[in-house]
């Protein structure tokens, strides 16, 4: 039970430990060790406290201190950064909770950490992302989106200096320049010295991150000996600049379009988060910078697109497309031989629409449904883009288009299917190419096929060319294709290659001289090809110039130096990774060459005998270490497995000669390759922890079942069962508090239908999908509902983690939480936050009584006024009809005035749940403006108003906002009451700051203190005699359930205060939230 208690608390995400009554932890699971990097024994005594970082010591031993100090403490909920095992600390959510006996005692402390570093940095990194690409799918300028880039930059990363160039690919000299696009925050001189400086790899970073088109990082200049001949480290010094981290801004063919780059003000290298941000933001710059010349590029190419409509033809021959008829009711399919060969069917063979089906990429599967059923119920043509996994194990990316033959009962259809993966060569293509190589020479062709390698002949007077097979296949032309020289290099040399080419070849071609040159072409596929030619001039022609050549394909062996660069730096990852394990398994490796007594050890294996490692290790060396009581114990092993030439295996001691004595097991294996002498290789693992630890491992006994008590005690405290669960054998081991939440009998035997039958009908789905992931391995999370046999509604949390020790199926380890009383308690208080919202909308309201019965009486009066008149014209003979007629209608203006004033009264009277619609908050402000025009006037204040026209709507409940206005109005005015030397001015505000509608009132009364401004939000806490201190309370709640922020600030001249809140455009997002955490 205790090995299953561990692997039960190791296998949970969190980290979790537990402690005494006074504090002293008694256990940590694996999660909270690999964490921090230390073990239990390192916690004695409170010793956790040194894991925290210095400024949040004192809040942590405060709350703790004021938990201690309860006669029943509570449970604790922190934040505090942690220091992780590598020294960096990380923020972490720190949920601490009392364990009690049966009576009431306190037995101890158990609690759950969680870290949240990455998600806060991840979230925010996201949200500048998504803003900035989103401006760049607005179509906003590039200088508009660099100033915004280098904000978004400098805000994620503190201390930071952002600098944007372009990369100019001719200058004035033929040479690449730099040209300054932003650089908000540097000195501008230190832009003016960049701008138009030559690309030059030896100056700077920049430079040579054009060159190598990977990020340069040069944390410390003047010491760095890659700028020790430039005079860029004196300039950006000069500035005050200290380092600087520089990545090339790539398109989407791998050009260098610019520099991305970061200064800091301090000598230091990037951080893997701030490397990460280097590398994201400058593929955001590229996108955008691609994005502005292509919205160029479709104007400037507008006529070039017409020509190429010319080639259209031949084009889709390279498209690799096959066609189709078929008969759905009858199933019959009749397809191209390049349909099936795209598809790796036989040739001829009968196919089905199911066995179309079952090839189809399980992720595309619905789409293509969807979009069948859509043609076959409505007619649309089909038009759909999915994966299918060929017969052959190919996955390829097919395009299928398809039109109705006819109409009537039998469905019809004709189209096509585009394999647009671009990874083969049609196979009719090269048939039809066959007849051709037949009349080739049969063994040049081959040579040139097995090599890439293309023949031509050039007569450079005519620019005659005959070129062979395999050259227009590399090229991917024809033989009736334009081939003139100057053509294939304004239309095939790729841009950046063209001068360097005409380098090579003008001087060598004008002498009539043999030459060789690289390049790179662009083929119509649109791929990119490197080449490497040899032309050799036909000295047995001499009456003109002829040359005779070959052109290699050379892209596959580029590809392959990339690769096996890769696979170098992989290597000797794998070989850091491999000594970094030893490291941590306190194992180290050797060989020994029996026959020369020649030994090759690893670095661990040197530091477990603490032995020089710029000593050759010998056996005498080895042996004078060994502990004198093993020595000739280890030797003899050593001996007999010498002479019998077999493996072998010892355990032993030795004294270093720092003095410590270590246990140490050493197992042997002959290497078989080598079959001459012997030599065995062998690793000595260091355990003498592990003796150690099966000393202390008898004491742990006891301590284990006190931690399994309380694990069980914790248990039913926090409604919380733990289970295991075997998914393909349908095999569950519960704990009773689970057994209680569904209200099953304890240790009866569960499956999935029971549990599915239990399940509230809405969050069955949501079960449904958590059993299918859980199928395919996947650790799980959810929040669900559930339906007990006596009807009552329970709801559930569940986490499950996939136990690694069982690698063939899935089987789960998890948690299951009964959360009904929290839900509950939400429920409550929502409706005690509704009541309190109301009797304070209703406190609120009392204190405008004269000023709503002033705008109440007031059209009254007019009313009264206006009838009285209307009656007298009447009565003249002859009757003022017309004057009657204005008096009337000024009468009833005034009845809807008034009417208008008991609307809005009843409104913000009204109880009901609150609802979200659009809302103006500038007119809901101007309308208790005019409820409140009259205490106001009484009250000697002077509103002045500053809205923002054409801000949008907002979603929100209308009485609420107003509710909250109201509130800061009255705050306001009370604020100014005992001001005499000044005008009682009240300055209202509206305008739009990132994504939120903000509203602030300041008004010039006597202010508030920096200190108290968060016990302003407190509940029940006034500074007024009559107040109830609910107000602001209320006000805050309800702009945070809309999503929102309330605010309050003194003003920067000492007098008065500004209270503003933000509401967001969006609609906020309510509700219980059940399905995948």
């Amino acid at each position: 039970m205790d090995t299953d208690l561990r692997r039960l608390l190791d296998a949970l995400p969190g980290m979790v430990w537990t402690a005494t009554p006074d504090g002293a932890c008694d256990f940590v699971n694996e999660r909270w060790r690999d964490f921090t990097g230390v073990g239990l024994e390192a916690l004695a005594d409170q010793g956790w406290i040194s894991l925290f970082h210095p400024e949040d010591v004192p809040g942590a031993l405060s709350t703790w201190a004021a938990a201690q100090a309860e006669a029943r403490p509570r449970e604790i909920n922190i934040v505090a950064r942690i220091r992780r095992a590598d020294g960096v600390y990380r923020r972490l959510s720190l949920q601490t909770r009392p364990l009690y006996d049966t009576g009431g005692t306190l037995t101890g402390w158990c609690g759950v950490n969680t870290d949240i570093e990455d998600r806060t940095r991840a979230e925010a990194q996201l949200a500048a992302e998504k803003r900035l690409l989103e401006l760049v799918a607005r179509g906003v300028d590039l200088p508009s989106i660099f100033e915004t880039l280098c904000a978004e930059v400098e805000g994620l990363s503190p201390d930071s200096l952002c600098s944007i160039l372009f990369v100019e690919e001719d200058g004035d000299d033929g040479r690449r320049r730099f040209r300054v696009a932003a650089g908000p925050k540097l000195p501008e001189a230190y832009n003016a010295a960049l701008d138009g400086l030559r690309v030059d790899p030896h100056y700077g970073p920049c430079s040579l991150a054009v060159e190598t088109r990977s990020t340069i990082i040069a944390a410390d200049p003047p010491r760095d000996p890659r700028w020790s001949a430039s005079a860029w480290p004196g300039l950006v010094t000069g500035f005050g600049l200290a380092s600087c981290w520089s990545a090339p801004i790539l398109g989407s063919h791998g050009e260098v379009l610019g520099i991305f780059a970061i200064y800091k003000r301090a000598p230091k290298g990037p951080t893997d988060q701030e490397e990460e941000l280097i590398d994201r933001f400058a593929r955001i710059v590229g996108v955008a910078i691609e994005r502005a010349r292509a919205d160029e590029a479709v104007k400037a190419h507008a006529a070039r697109l017409r020509r190429a409509h010319d080639h259209l033809a031949q084009a889709q021959e390279l498209t690799h497309t096959g066609s189709f008829t078929t008969d759905l009711a009858a199933d019959t399919h009749v397809w191209s031989d390049e349909l099936y060969r795209i598809l790796e069917f036989e040739p001829g063979a009968a196919v089905s629409l199911g066995a179309l089906r079952s090839l189809i990429h399980p992720d595309d599967l619905e789409a293509f449904n969807a979009g069948l059923g859509a043609t076959l119920n409505t007619g649309v043509d089909f038009d759909v883009i999915f994966r299918l996994t060929t017969p052959k194990g190919a996955l390829k990316y097919l395009h299928a288009v398809a039109k109705h033959v006819e109409a009537g009962a039998s469905p019809m259809f004709m189209g096509s299917i585009q394999d647009v993966t671009e990874s083969k060569f049609s196979e009719e293509a090269l048939k039809a190419s066959e007849a051709d190589l037949r009349r080739a020479n049969r063994y040049l062709a081959g040579a040139q096929r097995l090599s890439k390698t293309g023949s031509f002949t050039w007569v450079v007077e005519t620019d005659e060319q005959d070129w062979s097979e395999e050259l227009f296949r590399i090229w991917e032309m024809h033989p009736g294709d334009d081939r003139t020289v100057s053509t294939l290099k304004s239309t095939r040399l790729h841009p950046d290659d063209v001068s360097g080419v005409e380098r090579i070849m003008g001087p060598a071609v004008a002498a009539g001289a043999d030459y060789e040159v690289s390049y790179r072409i662009i083929t119509p596929s649109g791929a990119i090809k490197h080449l490497h030619t040899v032309n050799q001039r036909l000295t047995d022609i001499t009456d003109k110039l002829v040359y005779v050549g070959a052109t290699q394909d050379m892209t596959a062996s580029r590809r392959a130096e990339e690769a096996l660069r890769a696979r170098k730096a992989e290597l000797t990852r794998v070989n850091r990774y491999l000594a970094a394990a030893q490291t941590l398994s306190r194992i180290g490796s050797f060989t020994l060459d029996t026959a020369t007594g020649v030994q090759d050890w690893s670095e661990e294996n040197y530091r477990i005998w603490e032995f020089d490692p710029q000593t050759p290790p010998t056996m005498e060396m080895v042996a004078a270490a060994i502990h004198p009581d093993d020595r000739d114990r280890a030797l003899e092993t050593l001996g007999a497995a010498t002479q019998e030439g077999e493996d072998f295996e010892v355990s032993y001691r030795i004294v270093t000669r720092s003095g410590a004595l270590k246990y140490l097991r050493t197992v042997a294996v002959r290497v078989p390759d080598i079959e001459d002498h012997l030599v065995f290789f062998g690793s000595s693992q260091d355990v003498t922890e592990d003796k150690l630890a099966e000393e202390t491992l008898r004491a742990s006994q006891a301590e284990l079942v006190r931690a399994n008590a309380h694990l069980t005690a914790a248990q039913r405290l926090s409604n919380t069962g733990s289970f295991t669960w075997d998914v393909l054998a349908d095999d569950h081991h519960w704990s009773d508090v689970i057994y209680q939440v569904f209200g099953f009998e304890p240790g009866s035997r569960v499956s999935v239908g029971m549990m599915l039958a239990a399940i509230h009908p809405e969050d069955i789905a949501d079960v449904q999908a958590l059993i299918g992931e859980a199928s395919n391995g996947e650790n799980f999370e959810l929040v669900f509902r559930i339906v007990q046999a006596s009807g009552d509604l329970r709801y559930a949390h569940v986490m499950g983690h996939r136990i690694d020790q069982v690698p063939d199926h899935p089987v789960f380890m998890g948690a299951l939480q009964d959360i009904t009383a929290r839900k509950l308690a939400e429920d409550d208080l929502n409706r005690a936050r509704a009541e309190l919202a109301h009797m304070s909308r209703a406190a609120a309201l009392s204190t405008l009584t004269a000023s709503i019965a002033h705008e109440v009486s007031q059209p009254l009066a007019g009313i009264l006024a206006n009838g009285s008149t209307s009656g007298r014209m009447l009565a003249q003979v002859p009757p003022n009809l017309d004057g009657a007629r204005a008096a009337i209608q000024r009468t009833i203006r005034d009845g809807q005035r008034a009417s208008e004033v008991i609307k809005r009264l009843r409104a913000m009277f009204v109880r009901r749940p609150p609802s979200f619609e659009p809302v103006d908050l500038q007119e809901a402000a101007r309308e208790v403006l005019a409820l409140s025009a009259s205490e106001l006037q009484r009250r000697r204040v002077l509103v002045r108003t500053d809205f923002d026209e054409g801000l949008p709507l907002v979603q929100a409940d209308r009485i609420q906002m107003q509710q909250v206005i109201l509130n800061l109005l009255l705050n306001a005015v009370d604020a100014m009451e005992a001001v005499d030397d000044r005008p009682r001015e009240l300055h209202i505000a509206s305008r739009r700051s990132d994504g939120q509608l903000v509203l602030e009132m300041q008004d010039v009364g006597a202010g508030i203190e920096t200190d108290n401004i968060d016990q302003l939000f407190d509940a029940f806490h006034t500074t007024k005699p009559e107040g109830m201190g609910i107000g602001l309370s209320i006000s805050r709640s309800i702009v945070e359930a809309h999503g929102g922020r309330l605010t309050a600030s003194p003003n920067p001249d000492g007098s008065g205060a500004t209270f503003s809140f933000s509401i967001p455009c969006d609609p906020p997002s309510a509700g219980l939230r059940t399905g995948h955490a």
